[in-house]
């Protein structure tokens, strides 16, 4: 299983808000700056200004916490489209060699949290993903990647018809699964596995009478060891699939690939070249496709319009190793996307349309948002961000207008 983890460093490439002040019991700061003498409160000469003043560094938003642990990691959260509830799923460490995995939802202020039942490794898996369909049912997938023996590197499934939990294991040596709905009700999930000479991005599918399996994209004119990575899906509301990847032949340049199937047909294309880190896939309102995406010298987002053809921008002020999170755009048609910066370990948030992208840090104390899910509320446009924080052992929220 090692070097299946060598394989994901390998693909990666490894390679503000106005704030009012607030006085210990919480009120709002009205009184004037105590630096201004008595003599320039009377009409005096007032003191020179500071030339050079002291920048202020940005402050982590408020946050509220979802679950505590040793150790929490990886999470994941979904809206039920029923409920509208915020509902999360996570590995939580209960003992030595041993992870738990649990499932609850807010219901008010309080949320209900319940084991599962599945046990992983001393840290659970290294990543996992959660979606609801339109009944309001929740599929988790995760890879346990760090469990020894016999489950090592399993994807696994683990899903809810409302009277009961079904778990089950449908590939071994994987990585990054990723969970989408289609409006028929169709699951898919993409995500990494090994294969000859390399390792494949797969895609695995069920419309109710069982899960299959296949590649995405399996060319490889120019022969050699290959390896795809850092795979992101959505799916239209024609309910054609799409995943977008990392592609390398070892010898060859790296390229960001975009692959979309209708009528069973795989149609790939390269969007980027010199590419090093993740990607994150959304389909707007028009089924046009959006797409960010980290090569080695920054964040690219690029989209299509109606025949298909790519434009593609560079976003300013993004740390050059960033790991990216979940993409969702509001009723307006903008992006949001939470955004891990490995560099100073902080989670941030890239927002805005083509040409107007912003970015703001939304937790920066300790090592914040390894694992994080962004999700908005289709009748209000409220954000929520979910991110585990390491320092504090915790699983948090963070809500945004």
């Amino acid at each position: 299983m090692n070097w299946l983890i060598a394989i994901l460093f390998l693909v990666i490439g490894c390679g503000s808000n106005n704030v009012s002040t607030s006085n210990e019991s919480g009120s709002t700061d009205t009184s004037l700056d105590s630096s201004l003498d008595s003599s320039a409160l009377k009409g005096g000469k007032p003191p020179k200004a500071d030339p050079t003043p002291t920048p202020v560094a940005p402050q982590d938003l408020p946050s509220s916490v979802i679950a505590l642990g040793s150790y929490v990691l990886p999470q994941a959260m979904a809206m039920n489209p029923v409920t509208k509830q915020l509902c999360v799923s996570f590995f939580n460490y209960i003992i030595k060699g041993q992870s738990e995995l649990k499932y609850g939802c807010l219901n008010g202020s309080t949320w209900e949290i319940q084991s599962l039942g599945f046990k992983g490794g001393d840290y659970g898996p290294s990543s996992m993903n959660m979606k609801f369909d339109s009944a309001g049912h929740p599929t988790i997938a995760f890879s346990n990647t760090w469990e020894s023996g016999t489950n090592n590197g399993h994807l696994w499934v683990v899903s809810s018809d409302g009277l009961s939990w079904k778990t089950e294991s449908l590939d071994f040596d994987t990585g990054a699964p990723l969970v989408a709905m289609g409006p028929n009700g169709k699951k898919y999930i993409s995500y990494l596995a090994s294969a000859p000479g390399g390792a494949l991005i797969y895609l695995a599918e069920n419309s109710g009478t069982g899960w299959t399996t296949s590649a995405v994209d399996d060319s490889n004119v120019a022969g050699g060891t290959r390896y795809e990575g850092n795979p992101s899906i959505a799916v239209d509301n024609l309910g054609n699939v799409a995943v977008t990847y990392t592609y390398y032949i070892i010898g060859y340049t790296k390229q960001v690939r975009y692959a979309y199937r209708s009528n069973g047909v795989w149609k790939i294309s390269t969007l980027h070249y010199n590419i090093g880190g993740s990607t994150a896939l959304v389909f707007d309102s028009s089924n046009r496709p959006q797409v960010f995406f980290k090569p080695d010298e920054g964040l690219y987002a690029a989209r299509a319009d109606a025949l298909g053809n790519w434009s593609k921008e560079l976003v300013p002020n993004i740390n050059a190793i960033t790991f990216l999170g979940s993409l969702s755009l509001d009723s307006n048609g903008a992006a949001f996307m939470s955004v891990f910066n490995y560099g100073p370990g902080d989670l941030q948030l890239v927002s805005g349309t083509s040409g107007n992208y912003t970015n703001q840090l939304l937790a920066g104390t300790g090592t914040v948002g390894k694992s994080n899910s962004l999700v908005i509320d289709p009748a209000t446009n409220k954000k929520y961000v979910s991110f585990t924080d390491e320092s504090l052992k915790q699983l948090r929220l963070i809500t945004l207008p």
